[in-house]
């Protein structure tokens, strides 16, 4: 199914006049050099989520060598869809696991498909439909219970203070290299389409419990939480009065009334000192041009300057990172109790644990080898940009 899906994908038209940024350029690189083993690709990614990416729940983790990447080339869809589920079923195993890890853990999980054909494809109803299948594969579908294009899963660790083991939810996102340069541009990625998760509420809990950062870390996950949709990408510098949607932007935090938030029933959660940046934003609601929960969201795809949105933009929730009273909250940051036997029944006994086996390493001339690591090097050179600086942490 999949070289029908790679076969119908048409050339980008618009990309011809509107050329990668360099970042992505750059990255493309190392990534489609065919002489790149996946560890190197894998490195490119990492450094892109650590610097590139806008969420700073997603660059905290890379930073920290808390992000799983899984990589599916072309020659792994070309194999066929019983490959591509298997590898995928493995990669999700291999995360999981490595969530229960005391020291290191993994809190995030970027899938990354790596194609040419895809990064230069058009976004429209046949990357639609093989972003979907790629997605359906990894077992993380929307519900059939509601319409709303939400893909979500657990994530475990070992309660410190009990014998349980604790699940956090989290949600789906999609990016694209077609996002490069367009309205969605926060949600773009080198190599061709990826998915992504970030368990907040796993690296919260796994900070107060294990880390050693303190017992309390409500105000650092919501500062982050808030900068994240502040720091929207604006593809026009910033207008007097603001107004983020002329900006370009994708997100943008509220402004307080009266100084009330949009829930007026919820206080400001912060315990301490506000950031400047923060003061007089709303700590419930934000509004955007997409809806943060969703994963492949239709509009990108719809290859329009402006998306449907615009005129009405979502209205997004804050409160699930510290509103104990909400459901919301347990599932994702506080902790849903587990049963160690279901959780091994989803991951394997310890028992049967393996190592990963190597990733794949082509037999390449040294000429070929030294190219891409001095590729490689332009990318981490990302790390010296000011304006990818660490932000809150």
């Amino acid at each position: 199914m999949f070289k029908e899906l790679m076969a119908a994908l048409k050339g980008d038209h618009w990309r011809r006049e509107h050329a990668f940024s360099e970042d992505i350029r750059q990255a493309h690189e190392v990534i489609h050099h065919p002489f790149a083993t996946e560890d190197e690709i894998a490195e490119t990614l990492r450094l892109w989520f650590e610097r590139r990416q806008p969420c700073l729940f997603g660059r905290y983790a890379a930073k920290r060598g808390g992000i799983h990447i899984a990589i599916l080339t072309e020659r792994d869809l070309n194999e066929g869809e019983r490959h591509v589920k298997a590898k995928l079923d493995e990669e999700k195993r291999l995360w999981k696991r490595r969530a229960l890890d005391k020291q290191y853990p993994e809190h995030s999980f970027a899938l990354a498909v790596i194609s040419p054909a895809l990064a230069f494809a058009a976004p429209d109803d046949n990357l639609l439909r093989l972003a979907t299948r790629v997605r359906d594969l990894t077992g993380w579908k929307p519900s059939k219970a509601t319409n709303a294009p939400v893909a979500s899963d657990f994530l475990y660790l070992k309660g410190k203070h009990d014998p349980f083991y604790y699940g956090f939810k989290f949600n789906l996102d999609f990016f694209g290299a077609a996002g490069d340069g367009r309205w969605w541009h926060d949600h773009r990625v080198p190599g061709g389409i990826a998915f992504t998760a970030n368990a907040t509420g796993h690296m919260k809990q796994y900070q107060e419990w294990y880390g050693g950062e303190g017992p309390d870390r409500g105000d650092w996950f919501l500062r982050l939480a808030m900068q994240t949709i502040s720091l929207a990408h604006r593809a026009t510098p910033r207008s007097e009065p603001a107004d983020p949607r002329s900006e370009g932007r994708i997100t943008w935090l509220l402004d307080l009334v009266d100084p009330e938030p949009l829930k007026k029933s919820i206080p400001c959660p912060f315990k301490g000192e506000v950031l400047n940046l923060l003061q007089g934003k709303d700590w419930t609601t934000y509004a955007g041009l997409i809806h943060t929960d969703h994963n492949i969201r239709k509009e990108f795809f719809e290859d329009r300057a402006r998306p449907s949105s615009y005129s009405k933009p979502y209205l997004n929730d804050f409160t699930y990172l510290y509103a104990t009273n909400e459901s919301d909250f347990v599932k994702f940051t506080a902790g849903v109790r587990v049963g160690e036997s279901e959780v091994f029944a989803e991951i394997g006994e310890p028992s049967t644990w393996a190592t990963r086996e190597a990733r794949r390493s082509p037999q390449r001339p040294a000429a070929e080898a030294a190219e891409v690591r001095r590729l490689l090097g332009a990318c981490k050179r990302w790390k010296e940009d000011p304006e990818a600086a660490d932000m809150a942490f």
